[in-house]
């Protein structure tokens, strides 16, 4: 009897451990070309073998990415990362940015701002990595500071296992402009099942990544049950607005705002959404012309991410991991084929 796809129940682990046994298992890495980031680590790499005996490696982000856009080693995806910086310093940073593990620009966390930020299963590798960031090196500083404060109070001889961390404080132009955001007010009434909650799921998510304020993740979660109660075998054909729900679930899961219920009947869902969606018009599967319109690349982008989600996140018996490993190789062979045609807008 052939086996169906099925998501199986699951747990997130969300510490992060820099220190084995007494040995490193985290590396630092922080942005080439300035001295100043060069101190930086460097104080980092000492305050942490003060407190735990061991010294971590460090390493620029110009030596494991040589490229802007290089793709990290999967040596590297396989290891914690302590990253210093933001987008604009640290290559690192380029990617987890893209995919919403992160905003840290010339804007955010804004002027004086720091944010110390775990970063679960960045890379789908089960391994976590911490962000020590600030738009300006002084957050940065800040951002060090704080981190070393947490890591002396938890450091062990020859042991360091950071907890989930998301430490925030951004700029006061910046925090009023966040609490003010229409789309996600907190004295709002839960919307209806439909488009505004899965919109909602998304957006209260996000307010509470980029917040840290648990208050944005819990209106989130709920609207997340609320949406879930409401579908059965999948969320639909909601195009590429299903990613509101694929970046949610990681930040909602990591911060421990969802039960191992609320995972698996979203996994369930997600994975019901592609089997239904797989044969869609606007779901391409190989890279022949003719490449279709933006709602192809949309479309297929977000089935994508969704097959990804799957792989990375899920816990999936062997005809799921099967299917969406082929769903992804399908998806990129049309992605690679739109990106070296430049016709997509």
């Amino acid at each position: 009897m052939t086996e169906s796809p099925q998501a199986q129940p699951r747990t997130v682990q969300t510490d992060t451990a820099l220190i084995r046994e007494g040995r490193p298992s985290a590396v630092i890495v922080y942005p080439a070309g300035d001295g100043t980031y060069a101190r930086l680590a460097e104080s980092l790499q000492d305050g942490i073998a003060r407190c735990s005996g061991v010294r971590l490696e460090c390493f620029t982000d110009a030596l494991l990415l040589p490229e802007r856009y290089s793709r990290l080693s999967d040596a590297y995806r396989n290891r914690p990362l302590v990253l210093l910086g933001n987008i604009n310093t640290n290559r690192a940073l380029a990617p987890l940015y893209a995919r919403y593990f992160c905003a840290t620009d010339a804007t955010y966390p804004g002027p004086g701002g720091y944010e110390v930020r775990s970063l679960v299963n960045p890379y789908g590798t089960r391994v976590n990595s911490i962000l020590l960031g600030g738009s300006a090196v002084d957050g940065v500083e800040r951002a060090v500071e704080r981190f070393l404060a947490a890591c002396e109070s938890r450091a062990r001889n020859g042991e360091l296992s950071m907890p989930y961390m998301l430490d925030v404080s951004l700029a006061p132009a910046l925090a009023h402009q966040l609490a003010m955001r229409p789309d996600t007010l907190l004295d709002t009434p839960q919307p209806p099942p439909g488009a505004a909650l899965l919109n909602a799921v998304g957006a209260y998510t996000i307010a509470y990544a980029w917040s840290g304020d648990g208050r944005y993740a819990c209106y989130a979660r709920d609207c997340l049950r609320a949406l879930n109660r409401h579908y059965t075998g999948g969320y639909g054909d909601w195009h590429y607005a299903i990613e509101r729900i694929i970046r949610a679930i990681p930040w909602l899961s990591a911060g421990g705002f969802l039960d191992s219920a609320d995972l698996l009947r979203t996994d369930e869902l997600l994975l019901g959404t592609a089997l239904g969606t797989q044969n869609m018009w606007w779901r391409m599967s190989d890279g022949r012309p003719p490449l279709g319109h933006r709602h192809h690349g949309k479309g297929t982008m977000a089935f994508y991410l969704q097959a990804r989600y799957l792989l990375d996140h899920a816990v999936l018996n062997e005809a799921g991991r099967r299917l969406c490993e082929r769903w992804a190789a399908e998806c990129r062979a049309f992605l690679d084929a739109l990106a070296r045609a430049r016709v997509d807008d």
